[in-house]
């Protein structure tokens, strides 16, 4: 993997521990997650890394992109929640109800690329929206609107007249975030310069974008 500078690669070792627990006459399936990860040196020892405790019922380690993602199953109406850790640091970056959006640079590597995550985290919680890279949560908005937490919109990303959930683009990077209901509302977020452009967004009507904090706080959840 990548090294945090992007000046050569590391080794990881992984150790994780899952507990589901199912009661019966119960829908749900609740579930705990450990992982420990540990810097493998040149000479074959390991040296602790970093340690997260979280809600989930499943893990597994996204190399490529440099992430663990921690699995929360659903249940009833309520969608799967994604959450997507850095590999590096063990620190939480981004919560969703799929796979992350991806821009990719024609330069740079993975360092340059950027992410988007959108969905509802937790009950009585708008849904969010977030942006960054693999290493920092840059922009985190919750979505205020009227609109109940199943109306689930399609969300991709758009620029030089291509529509994807993945787009490789010359730097800088200019492009929209879209989200799609199904009755035809649409939101459209600019990205340039590394910013969400709020001011050049078009909302409908009762939608609101609050900004949060980039912090995420305890990864219990």
């Amino acid at each position: 993997m990548l090294h945090d500078d992007g000046s050569g690669y590391i080794r990881l070792l992984l150790l994780k521990n899952i507990h589901n627990e199912h009661i019966d006459g119960r829908e749900e399936t609740t579930g705990k997650i450990e992982v420990e990860a540990r810097t493998i040196s040149r000479d074959n020892t390991l040296k602790p890394r970093w340690k997260v405790k979280t809600v989930g019922n499943y893990g597994e380690a996204l190399h490529s992109d440099r992430f663990f993602k921690v699995s929360e199953w659903g249940c009833c109406d309520w969608p799967t929640v994604y959450s997507y850790f850095s590999l590096l640091t063990g620190k939480k970056l981004y919560a969703s109800n799929g796979d992350l959006l991806d821009v990719s640079g024609t330069e740079g590597g993975p360092q340059a690329a950027r992410y988007v995550a959108f969905g509802v985290y937790a009950h009585n919680t708008p849904p969010s929206l977030q942006y960054g890279s693999d290493a920092k949560l840059m922009e985190r908005y919750s979505l205020v609107s009227p609109r109940e937490y199943y109306e689930r919109p399609k969300v991709f990303l758009t620029a030089d007249g291509v529509s994807d959930k993945s787009l490789i683009l010359a730097a800088p990077f200019n492009f929209s975030i879209v989200l799609q209901y199904p009755d035809g509302a649409e939101l459209r977020v600019p990205v340039q310069n590394d910013i969400l452009q709020l001011d050049k967004a078009t909302l409908p009507f009762g939608f609101t974008l609050r900004r949060e904090s980039s912090d995420w706080g305890s990864t219990n959840r």
